[in-house]
């Protein structure tokens, strides 16, 4: 048994397999079944704080209160209401104990089925219980009264299932037959006052003031009016199957498990969610509500990870969902990092407008900016509050997949007011379909890449074309394989990179769009590049397996290639340049030392392809994006999971966030776009021990060494005892690893 408020791992006094248990609805007893024998214990908390332990002044003492013999192996225990009747369920037989007086109020029924769940009226006279021959069973444990026979006929299921019956009041029976029907049952007229036609019910569960049935039907939860079995208007929608249900002990909030890696919480009848979704990193298979209310438990589907958590706790997990009609590969962001906007297109195209956001409400600012027919890209111009959206395609080509729309043509270059929504200077024709836009760090020079390698450059304060060059000999860009932004400036903005065209990439001077240099990979596309912070390398990632580091000031190669097992999609350069950070196909994310040219770390294997990167503040920890809509956190020296994967409702292609935030913006094919704060997300680190002493800590559990990059191999004897001296004697009252035969 687990202690909430300490973590502290108590022993019960039963020896050998638990085969049922269960709380009384104070929380103060603990019935187990072990086989046939069943034990009731209680506990008494002494809350007074110690000399020795002020922190923790929480000890819990075990009081054995009754034990008895079961006639039959024992699989089901419920208490009633009140917590004075318990309900004993067996392989054949169920009876009723009256626990305070420890005595049975029944005697034992022969049901000739395993009892596999119960319930009991509110009243504590009448109980019902669902065997394994899939019938339901009702009888009365009123004393002075005839009890051996059954209430109702047994209501036979035509479905394997163990859904508990539910009684609504103390004269009705909710009966759950899966595929076929949930019926409300007179239990004195024995008749059927209401019948609801369900799908898949995975779980059912009815609120403490018996107003409302809760039933989980595949990947919806349908709230019924327990008086007349009609479901309300909206069910509460999941992203997949919804396997527990377990409603608050006090009040209509109804807490639910997802085989989606989340919980959530929600108001019952409204059915609006309270707080957002709660992430786990595996699929929630059970959840409950503890006796008095103030924290609930959740279950991994493996049964190896439970939670317990403060329902205040999931409120740190905001999530900010900005409603949008469209698809948003990229983002921007503005230079004072309080606004950003969705860009960039992969394989489709399919918006006509743009929406400004509000980083921190998530909220829509000012009117949508419109373009002449489809947009391509947009980007804030620094400084200003104008905006310049590229594109052109006719709005009848969004039917059409992007090799089937006409790219060659003549299109638009618009600058607009963002706070009015107006264009500010005439419109700019470009020679072929825009691709991407991008404004120079100083908010001068606007530079467009056209689909036919047309190079534009606009000055920023007119709106006038500057100059127009030919980049990649005229070849056509590539469209449809995660290619981003396309043009990236150097951190001085002296220089900006292209890419986006096969193999080819170019380096370009900022004044005047004159070459610099042009870059090569042997074979395939180029994703992304990125500048290091002191301008002088520019980093490509290729889909060649590669990752390619180029002399800035020549184009001249800097290095072998980084080999990857897959395609190279992301890469971010550590502040101080002697690390790299990047993302793969091969589904990890790995940090590469530039000084030894090799991976020093190495993520485990993500479920996906890993598609984008990003170091946080510190660079202590770094955030991971996959192609299945996972969203991960790592320590960046152990080569750790550190917080609960988020999911995602899509491919996420870009993790983007301002120095100025803690705010991380989730863009792919996810509709709406998602917004969080790490900060909330990733919870503090335990400073009570240096990241030497947790990694020899860690040594001694496993007991294996860890090397650099995550991998372990096992210690021997000598090694695991000299890392227990050395642990032991600078924590001498750290974790108390004793033994004795080392003091000899």
């Amino acid at each position: 048994m687990l202690h909430v408020s300490t973590g502290q791992r108590q022993t019960l006094p039963m020896e050998g397999p638990v085969s049922a248990a269960a709380f009384s609805p104070d929380g103060k007893l603990l019935v187990l079944a072990m086989g046939p024998e069943v034990v009731v214990l209680e506990f008494d908390v002494d809350r007074t704080p110690t000399s020795d332990r002020p922190d923790v002044g929480v000890r819990t003492t075990t009081t054995e209160q009754d034990r008895w013999m079961h006639p039959d192996a024992v699989n089901e225990l419920q208490f009633g209401k009140d917590g004075q009747l318990l309900v004993v369920g067996g392989e054949h037989t169920v009876q009723v104990r009256d626990v305070p007086k420890k005595s049975f109020r029944t005697e034992p029924f022969e049901v000739g089925s395993q009892v596999l769940s119960a319930a009991m009226t509110s009243d504590g006279f009448r109980f019902a219980v669902r065997c394994f021959d899939q019938k339901v069973r009702v009888f009365s444990c009123e004393i002075n009264q005839s009890q051996s026979e059954a209430l109702l006929p047994a209501q036979s299921s035509a479905s394997a299932s163990n859904l508990r019956p539910l009684f609504v009041g103390n004269d009705r029976l909710v009966v759950s037959d899966d595929y076929k029907s949930v019926s409300c049952w007179n239990i004195d007229r024995k008749e059927t006052e209401w019948t609801y036609k369900p799908g898949r019910v995975l779980a059912s569960v009815i609120s403490p003031d018996g107003k409302w049935i809760a039933l989980a039907e595949d990947a919806t939860v349908v709230l019924l009016d327990a008086a007349t079995g009609e479901p309300t208007e909206d069910p509460l929608k999941h992203s997949n199957l919804v396997g527990d249900l377990s409603f608050h002990p006090t009040n209509s909030r109804l807490l639910t498990a997802c085989i989606d890696h989340t919980a959530h919480i929600f108001d019952v009848p409204s059915g609006k969610p309270v707080g957002p979704a709660i992430p786990h990193c595996d699929s929630v298979h059970r959840c409950a509500w503890s006796p008095d209310g103030d924290s609930f438990a959740t279950v991994h589907w493996t049964g190896d990870l439970v939670r317990v958590w403060k329902p205040s706790d999931h409120q740190q997990e905001e999530t900010l969902v900005v409603a949008s009609a469209y698809y948003s590969p990229f983002v921007r962001i503005n230079v004072q990092g309080d606004r950003w906007m969705p860009s960039g297109f992969d394989n489709w195209r399919d918006r006509s407008e743009v929406e400004i956001v509000d980083l921190k409400s998530g909220k829509l600012l000012g009117p949508k900016l419109a373009g002449l027919g489809l947009i391509s890209d947009a980007d804030f111009i620094p400084n200003s509050p104008l905006v310049v959206v590229v594109g052109g395609s006719k709005l009848e080509d969004l039917r059409l997949s992007l090799p089937d729309q006409e790219l060659d043509g003549p299109r638009f270059i618009r600058f607009m007011n963002s706070e009015t929504g107006e264009s500010s200077f005439e419109d700019v024709k470009s020679p072929s379909q825009p691709v991407a836009v991008r404004t120079s760090p100083d908010g001068q020079t606007v530079v467009v890449l056209c689909h036919q390698g047309h190079l534009l450059l606009l000055d920023a304060a007119t709106g006038q074309p500057r100059a127009e060059h030919q980049a990649f000999s005229g070849q056509s860009a590539v469209h449809g394989f995660l290619i981003r932004e396309r043009i990236r400036f150097s951190p001085r903005g002296d220089q900006f990179a292209l890419w986006g065209c096969n193999s080819s990439a170019e380096l370009r001077k900022t004044d005047t769009g004159e070459r610099v240099a042009a870059i090569q990979h042997e074979s395939e596309f180029i994703h992304d590049a990125q500048y290091s912070p002191d301008g002088k390398l520019v980093a490509t990632c290729s889909s060649d397996h590669s990752l390619r580091l180029w002399d800035t000031a020549t184009g001249s190669s800097a290095g072998p290639p980084l080999a990857h097992s897959g395609w190279v999609f992301n890469a971010q350069f550590s502040q101080d340049g002697q690390r790299l950070l990047t993302a793969s196909s091969d589904k990890q994310a790995r940090i590469w030392d530039l000084a030894t040219e090799t991976a020093i770390l190495a993520t485990r294997e993500h479920g996906d392809q890993v598609f984008s990167v990003t170091f946080l503040p510190g660079e202590e920890l770094f955030l991971a994006s996959t192609r299945d809509g996972e969203v991960t956190a790592w320590d960046a020296s152990l080569g750790k999971m550190i917080a609960p994967a988020r999911q995602m409702s899509g491919m996420v292609y870009q993790l983007s966030r301002h120095s100025a935030s803690t705010r991380v913006i989730a863009s792919g094919s996810i509709k709406p776009m998602r917004s969080f704060d790490w900060n909330q997300w990733i919870p503090e680190p335990d400073t009570r021990l240096s990241r030497e002493d947790v990694r020899r800590l860690g040594e001694i559990l496993s007991p294996q060494r860890v090397h650099e990059g995550g991998a372990a191999t096992r210690l021997t004897s000598a090694e695991w005892i000299g890392r227990w001296k050395q642990f032991r004697e600078k924590h001498p009252d750290g974790p108390a690893l004793r033994m004795s035969s080392l003091g000899k």
